[in-house]
């Protein structure tokens, strides 16, 4: 009998605190999950994103762009893989955005194993398509 096991995806961690990046980046490492770290939205906009499975990690409240203008621009592009957007107190517009995309938002502190159980709980969707060779 052959298993048809899924892999863990790629998550994709966009938080500009070192520390807590440091931490989730730790924590998903130990329970398999490959990771890729940036810090910033426009860093996450520069990213060639992995090839799927992928999912995003994205904080909300980042210096700069915030991570929603980071994820309207990748769906913009069409390039929206599954996603967690992390804040704390959602406001009225962001709880909309994350409805409307299928969005998936915790809220911090990030409390016992709320964000693995969130990334457990994705659709299982296409990731980004690989750039074809230029």
């Amino acid at each position: 009998m052959t298993s048809h096991i899924q892999p863990r995806p790629t998550v994709v961690l966009v938080e500009d605190d070192a520390a807590l990046r440091e931490a989730v980046q730790f924590a998903l490492e130990i329970e398999g999950y490959p990771v890729v770290t940036c810090d910033s939205g426009e860093a996450l906009l520069a990213l060639d994103l992995p090839a799927a499975p992928v999912c995003l990690v994205v904080d909300f409240h980042l210096g700069g762009m915030s991570g929603m203008e980071a994820l309207k621009a990748l769906e913009r592009r069409g390039v929206l893989p599954p996603t967690i957007v992390m804040t704390t107190s959602p406001s009225h517009l962001l709880q909309t955005w994350a409805w409307d995309t299928g969005a998936t938002l915790i809220e911090k502190p990030l409390l016992e194993n709320v964000l693995i159980g969130a990334i457990e709980a994705l659709p299982t969707r296409r990731g980004p398509e690989p750039h074809p060779p230029r």
